[in-house]
């Protein structure tokens, strides 16, 4: 009787098989003894026996290989993040800009002075400087800066998502709204400046002049960084 037992050479895996009587095309090595290759109780057993198991863990090549393909996917992925912030940046800018733009065109086109404010209610006017809270935009011809009876409501301007500010610094003392006149004129001038989480560097601004004439910078006048909170 010949018994063959499960062996692996170069890491494939290779089936025996035990023969207690002729099987057609089963080769057998009279000569070796494999006996010992096998647990005792699966010697003399007809059929398929045992496939020895695949060594578990990776090669060095393997390894090498996946810290390659990690290392170039994580330095192809910080640029594209910075880019999405950039453009995000970007697009809050040119809101701003679109808002300041129809708050002009109001003023002219109603013979009416039009105020925005900031507002986190999108409803009433609120004291303070954060901007980035919301806005509205709405026709002032009592010129109070407040939201009477009577008077309409043109735009709201929504909450930003967290991480970005808007701080307006203008010629004047309030810091919390800027009107237009009947003639296109704004009621002072100052810049609007849009910062992340990134700070100063990676800030816009937004340039308003008396005139009524909006133009945005990476810069303030005088190439001055943003004001942006530390």
């Amino acid at each position: 009787m010949n018994t063959l037992a499960c062996r692996t050479r170069n890491g494939l895996r290779h089936l025996y098989y035990a023969q207690s009587k002729k099987i057609p095309g089963l080769k057998k090595f009279p000569s070796r003894n494999f006996s010992t290759s096998c647990p005792q109780s699966w010697l003399n057993l007809p059929g398929p026996k045992c496939s020895a198991s695949k060594p578990s863990g990776y090669s060095l090549l393997e390894l090498l290989t996946s810290l390659t393909i990690m290392g170039i996917v994580s330095s192809m992925s910080l640029p594209l993040f910075n880019i999405v912030k950039t453009a995000r940046t970007v697009s809050v800018t040119n809101q701003l800009v679109r808002t300041l733009h129809l708050a002009r065109s109001e003023a002219i086109k109603t013979g009416k002075r039009a105020t925005l404010c900031q507002s986190r209610s999108g409803t009433k006017c609120d004291r303070g400087e954060q901007w980035e809270r919301g806005w509205i935009l709405f026709h002032d011809p009592n010129k109070n800066v407040q939201v009477d009876p009577g008077e309409s409501i043109v735009l709201v301007g929504a909450a930003l998502q967290s991480g970005y500010t808007i701080t307006w610094r203008p010629s004047g003392r309030r810091r919390d709204y800027v009107s237009f006149q009947p003639q296109g004129s704004a009621n002072k001038s100052g810049t609007f400046s849009i910062c992340s989480v990134e700070g100063s560097k990676k800030a816009r601004t937004v340039v308003l002049y008396r005139t009524g004439r909006v133009r945005t910078s990476t810069r303030k006048p005088g190439n001055k960084p943003a004001d942006c909170p530390t």
